[in-house]
């Protein structure tokens, strides 16, 4: 007897809520269809969803791989093993044609943070050197300091992970 397998797109989104997602998608599938429905194994799926959505590690997975943690776009398989149990299968990347446009967006999400920093910071201070609104030495500073600002939001959260992780501990 074939079983039923579930290919899951993880864009943008984690393992989890990627299988919640297909399960919602095929239980939507499974009560609109007539009799005749499109896939056969649409039961097994649903079982096989169930199960693995209420026996894994989902910390653990998302821990394992950026993948299945929705940092880096990729596909996954979920299959039963040997004894029946879900398990994931064929992690792969996805194809992605234009990488271009993930710096592109990546940039303009950080000058926008800087530019909303700047503009906050310079509508309330004044020369720490002069004491004058407007000084050059001021706003280039405070240029520094919003892009300093628009770091730590950005990519603040990777800075804590790799803090956190303490590469250069003695045992």
């Amino acid at each position: 007897m074939k079983t039923a397998g579930i290919q899951l797109h993880l864009k943008g989104h984690c393992i989890e809520t990627a299988a919640k997602n297909e399960f919602h998608r095929l239980m939507d599938d499974y009560f609109t269809s007539s009799g005749d429905r499109v896939d056969p194994f649409i039961e097994e799926k649903l079982e096989l969803l169930r199960e693995f959505l209420d026996e894994s590690d989902f910390p653990g997975l998302r821990a394992s791989d950026e993948r299945l943690a929705g940092v880096r776009e990729g596909t996954v398989q979920i299959v039963r093993d040997a004894q029946g149990k879900p398990e994931l299968k064929n992690l792969t990347d996805c194809d992605c044609k234009d990488h271009n446009h993930v710096i592109r967006s990546k940039l303009l999400r950080l000058f926008g943070w800087w530019s909303i920093f700047a503009g906050g910071i310079t509508a309330f201070s004044i020369c720490p050197i002069c004491g004058q609104a407007g000084c050059p030495i001021g706003v280039g500073t405070t240029g520094i300091i919003a892009g300093l600002f628009a770091l730590v939001k950005q990519y603040g959260t990777y800075f804590v992970k790799f803090f956190k992780r303490r590469p250069y501990t003695k045992n």
